[in-house]
């Protein structure tokens, strides 16, 4: 499970784990420009809004523009890729941060970063329309006062001439046949897998050798970071994840799709804790996902069979839970049996395939029990 899903036509991943695309492939609002063009103060971007306003109604009095006329992003809000990433029904993404001047991540909890007071977030999404990219939504984070966040999404309008605030959220974003905007209550229930909110802004995935941007490495020169332990001195190599590369694919991608944001300790009711940990990346073996996954019936029962299902069964993935609920959405049964469990409309089949080769691969030889009965 993840960040809500949006339905669009899978991404093309490039060799730095961008999105290739070119001018003429690519609609976006007039002519967005980047942070290595901002100019030094806003000039129509925050015409008229209210300064301090944690909700405001229309997208660019959220500070991510320093001109809303050309689009330009704000010379402080720093652009990042995780490594690992969240799917949403192939929807290409865009991320950017903004820590309050002088402040810094407490990284002491490596596992649950806490952040300074008047930190943003800002993601955008976009979709293939009649065949060209567009942006669909952004969605932006606040961290106010007394820790609280607000999380809203912002609908841009078919002619990109705005971005309204759609608190309800919206079961078909316009232009588009089935691209769903969460609602506030839906954000609430993914985002409270982090105990300060921020889910893929995080050291596993900033870590993760196909990690651009603002990376760890990035973090640590800047001097983002701090700890009362030295945590945020470790190299990033003490924070990859184990294994072989079939088994680094699928662990890092349900780290971040189940574990991340649903299937972890402080989020109750998911049953099990499916999350990588940086205490446990020394092998495959010691994480979450072999010690409460790997042969540990399910309760879960597959629609139309009789078969003891478990929530993982080395080499045999028709009868591994993980696998068969990415692999269906709703309604199947009318029971909420897709995985992510809302907002999600179209199978991921690159992730599948990558859960699929770690399940079979699951043989005594690679160091795995033998399959349940």
């Amino acid at each position: 499970m993840g960040l809500f899903g949006c339905a669009a036509a899978p991404a093309t991943p490039s060799a730095d784990g961008g999105i290739d695309a070119t001018a003429a492939d690519v609609v976006v609002p007039d002519d967005v420009t980047s942070d290595a063009d901002a100019v030094a103060a806003p000039d129509d971007a925050l015409a008229g809004c209210t300064p301090g306003e944690l909700e405001p109604s229309e997208l660019r009095c959220t500070g991510l523009y320093a001109s809303w006329t050309k689009r330009t992003i704000v010379a402080d809000a720093l652009a990042y890729v995780p490594g690992y990433q969240l799917w949403s029904d192939g929807a290409e993404k865009e991320r950017y941060i903004q820590l309050p001047p002088g402040s810094q991540i407490d990284v002491t909890t490596m596992d649950d970063w806490v952040f300074p007071v008047g930190t943003k977030v800002w993601k955008e999404f976009y979709a293939q329309v009649s065949g060209k990219k567009r942006l669909i939504e952004t969605r932006y984070m606040v961290k106010g006062p007394d820790d609280l966040w607000t999380r809203i999404a912002y609908v841009w309008s078919e002619d990109g001439s705005s971005a309204k605030a759609e608190k309800d959220g919206v079961a078909i974003a316009p232009g588009t046949t089935n691209y769903e905007v969460p609602s506030q209550s839906q954000c609430a229930r993914c985002h409270g897998g982090r105990i300060d909110n921020i889910l893929g802004f995080e050291a596993i995935a900033l870590a993760a050798p196909n990690a651009t941007g603002l990376t760890w490495a990035e973090l640590q020169k800047k001097k983002w970071l701090k700890s009362t332990n030295n945590g945020h001195e470790k190299a990033a190599s003490s924070l990859q994840v184990p294994g072989t590369t079939t088994e680094r694919e699928a662990l890092g991608y349900l780290h971040m799709n189940c574990g991340v944001s649903c299937h972890n300790a402080i989020t109750p009711g998911t049953g099990y804790v499916a999350r990588l940990e940086a205490a446990k990346l020394g092998s495959v073996a010691a994480t979450t996902f072999v010690t409460e996954l790997v042969n540990k019936q399910s309760s879960w029962v597959a629609p139309g069979s009789t078969a003891k299902i478990y929530r993982v069964r080395p080499t045999d993935a028709s009868r591994s839970a993980v696998y068969l609920r990415m692999g269906m959405r709703d309604p199947v049964d009318g029971k909420g049996t897709q995985m992510p469990p809302f907002a999600s409309h179209a199978v991921d089949p690159s992730g599948r395939q990558m859960v699929k080769a770690w399940i079979d691969g699951m043989t005594p030889a690679a160091g795995y029990p033998a399959p349940a009965p």
